[in-house]
């Protein structure tokens, strides 16, 4: 009997293994039941970044204060993976998720993950309200370019974005952008110059369904009968 291999990852990474063999079959990721769990979050507790710190979140989904939509998505490997980083470093919007169901509670999570990861990218500052704003600045800059990174990968086919395209749609880019994006799960892509992708296709994919609410949301209050605005909406519709 050979020997059975698993791969795990998103199929277009596997153009680049040569002789591959054309047999392979795809399997289901199924939901992690209580004992997996636990497992999982065994190891997590054992990672050097999380000693010393709040790493109990398996007696918390175990307990009774735990909201019933966090126990539901918790079974869901990429979830639960996103639970334990803000549970970790509390950041997770308790009080939110308790009033959501199990598909406004993904949006909570996607969206407090972004703010936690933005607020993870620290400015050298100090006491003054110079400093505050330019850090303000910064995040604002760290949302917009997350934003127009995820519409550059949506419209490039949902895989891959050009830093180039994402370049020409930001004013003025104020940091290196590969090396940016790098903190915020978009890598280099393999093989391919200019190009980068998402770790997690869901993460940019939920960035493009937030601007796009936004806009859709902007576009609403629209005066149907001002032309000016009427073609700034239709410009943007096409961007």
């Amino acid at each position: 009997m050979g020997h059975r291999v698993l791969i795990t990852g998103r199929t277009n990474t596997l153009k680049y293994i040569t002789n591959l063999p054309h047999n392979l079959e795809r399997v289901e990721i199924l939901e992690m039941d209580r004992k997996i769990q636990e497992k999982w979050l065994k190891k997590w507790a054992l990672l050097p970044e999380n000693q010393v710190k709040k790493i109990d979140l398996d007696d918390f989904l175990s307990s009774k204060k735990c909201p019933s939509t966090i126990k539901k998505l918790a079974v869901e490997p990429l979830y639960l993976h996103l639970l334990a980083l803000m549970y970790r470093d509390e950041k997770l919007a308790f009080n939110k998720l308790e009033q959501a169901n199990k598909r406004t509670a993904k949006v909570v999570i996607w969206q407090e993950f972004v703010n936690w990861l933005i607020a993870k990218q620290k400015l050298t500052l100090d006491d003054s309200e110079v400093n505050n704003q330019e850090y303000q600045n910064y995040q604002s800059y760290l949302q917009n370019l997350l934003t127009e990174t995820a519409v550059a990968v949506v419209q490039s086919g949902g895989v891959f974005g050009s830093v180039s395209m994402i370049k020409s749609r930001l004013q003025e880019p104020q940091t290196d952008i590969p090396a940016t994006l790098n903190q915020f799960y978009f890598i280099p892509a393999q093989k391919q110059e200019d190009k980068i992708e998402c770790y997690h296709k869901t993460f940019s994919e939920f960035l493009f369904a937030e601007k796009l609410t936004k806009s859709l949301q902007y576009w609403s209050r629209f005066n149907l009968d001002d032309q000016e605005q009427i073609q700034e909406m239709n410009w943007q519709i096409y961007d």
